[in-house]
């Protein structure tokens, strides 16, 4: 931690040695500690462990006052490093025109939308998509919420704080939300959500989302929720589902052209075609193919298609 303005702790040690009229030399001297490593945690350059904190806590004669801040400081922490919860550069969407014609479905009383799929079927593309066109119409703000990233070891919990410190809500009043476990609560950070786009104009857009959090927020008639799924979505009467299918066959072959080039395919359109079936015009299928590709300048599109064939594939 090296923002002192952020460090509950650093503030409150100061505000005791002036008290009591003690430098940093002496607090070292009658604790035990180097001058060097106290003022480290003076200045805010890292925080104590319990045990220092109960140490000064004791020459000072607080009754546990810095052994709590450091706790509460700690609890900041994990807020401050909640990441910025905006969709990630690259995402390729192909086709998709009529889906995406569907938003327009949404009226005052259906403000929630359902993106359902098989694996691979492009769910993350769209609602990235969905983010991108729609973002410049909500006043209030927007949030994109990936919660089926691989690569994001975070809890669930944490993307969520991250999302709401886009849409403005303090780290201070996030940390608040805290159990026991150092954790917010999700039904606690939830109902802040419906809060904010019951209250303002704002687009949220959860990838991968729990079936129970899609159902526990409630957007107000200016705000609009879409959600990406891979659950059972329940019937629901204020909901528009929208049901990704497989590509067509020359959005299929589009995809391939993207990824593996163009010239790949204007080559052999007919075995892009073929490549195409065989992966089921499935959109992750068809990007993975595409990248071996793209990988090996000298197989072409026939012979990966009979390797396919032989790997079972």
């Amino acid at each position: 931690m090296t923002d002192q303005s952020e460090s509950r702790f650093c503030a409150e040690l100061r505000r005791l040695l002036k008290r009591y009229k003690l430098t940093q030399v002496r607090l070292a001297k009658e604790t035990g500690y180097s001058t060097a490593y106290v003022s480290k945690l003076i200045n805010g350059q890292q925080l104590p462990s319990d045990d220092v904190a109960k140490n000064f806590d004791r020459f000072l004669k607080t009754g546990g006052t810095l052994w709590q801040v450091v706790q509460e400081d700690r609890n900041l922490a994990q807020y401050a490093v909640a990441p910025p919860a905006q969709p990630k550069n690259g995402s390729c969407l192909v086709g998709r025109g009529p889906e995406l014609n569907l938003l327009d479905m949404a009226d005052a009383q259906r403000r929630k939308i359902f993106v359902t799929g098989d694996r691979g079927i492009g769910k993350t593309a769209f609602v990235t998509e969905v983010h991108h066109l729609q973002r410049g119409h909500f006043p209030g703000g927007s949030v994109y919420l990936d919660l089926d990233d691989p690569e994001n070891l975070l809890p669930r919990e944490l993307v969520l704080v991250g999302g709401l410190k886009d849409l403005g809500i303090p780290e201070r009043a996030l940390a608040d939300l805290a159990q026991e476990n150092g954790l917010p609560s999700a039904e606690k950070l939830l109902r802040l959500v419906n809060r904010i786009i019951t209250e303002k104009a704002v687009l949220c857009v959860l990838n991968g989302a729990p079936v129970e959090w899609i159902t526990a927020l409630n957007p107000g008639a200016r705000s609009l929720l879409v959600a990406s799924t891979s659950e059972p979505v329940p019937d629901l009467s204020d909901v528009t589902v929208i049901e990704l299918g497989p590509l067509a066959p020359a959005e299929a072959r589009t995809l391939l052209a993207h990824v593996a080039g163009e010239m790949r395919v204007m080559l052999d359109p007919k075995g892009a075609d073929l490549l195409a079936e065989r992966c089921g015009y499935n959109p992750l299928f068809l990007v993975l193919a595409g990248k071996r590709l793209a990988a090996d300048p000298g197989l072409t599109i026939r012979e990966l298609v009979r390797r396919m064939e032989q790997e079972g594939e």
